[in-house]
């Protein structure tokens, strides 16, 4: 993996998940963005190096993982590129799993 993409709105949680991504690719450059709605803009963007995974809360302001993901899923194949995306949240909220369930049947 080389360039990965980190959504989250709490630093700390984007802390450890970049922590965690350096101990197994410690030459990955890693984006991080606080906001959904910034990260769509930067994936957007024609010139930005390819992005091999990217890693989005569930809870956030402005735009919600699962709104991300299916904006994600919505863009140009040459836009997505080989990009895996994983949803990733520590919500024990149940609605957040059902939400998780009905994302799962729509892709």
């Amino acid at each position: 993996m080389r360039h990965a993409v980190i959504i989250d709105d709490m630093d700390a949680d984007r802390f450890f998940l970049r922590r965690q991504i350096r101990k197994v690719f410690p030459d990955c450059e890693i984006k991080e963005f606080a906001y959904a709605t910034e990260a769509m803009s930067y994936i957007k963007t024609p010139a930005r190096d390819t992005v091999d995974v990217i890693f989005v809360d569930i809870n956030m302001p402005r735009m919600d993982g699962f709104a991300f993901a299916d904006a994600f899923e919505s863009l140009y194949a040459e836009t997505k590129g080989n990009t895996q995306l994983y949803i990733v949240s520590s919500s024990i909220n149940p609605d957040d799993e059902i939400g998780r369930a009905s994302w799962r049947e729509r892709v």
